[in-house]
């Protein structure tokens, strides 16, 4: 299939720091990984690991590769993949 859905968050003050998106992304990963429509969830990231990566790491989520990412510049892709 080689389909890929999204995973993306911001932080809005003044709700940031609630664990708002630590509790939405394993929600998203199930829905993505029980749905027909994709094989995969990749997300963008910093470069330098920090919230976002140290929340999508323990669902199974791999860096794998850098990316130009405009405006932000180079990001890390990290993916989830669910197999054949």
């Amino acid at each position: 299939m080689n389909a890929a859905g999204r995973i993306a968050s911001l932080r809005l003050e003044p709700f940031g720091g609630r664990g708002v998106a630590t509790a939405m992304a394993p929600e998203l990963a199930v829905l993505a990984r029980d749905s027909d429509a994709v094989d995969a969830v990749v997300a963008h990231t910093p470069r330098v690991a920090g919230a976002s990566t140290r929340r999508l790491e323990p669902l199974g989520f791999a860096r794998r590769v850098e990316v130009g990412h405009e405006p932000d510049g180079p990001i890390r892709r990290p993916e989830l993949g669910f197999g054949a």
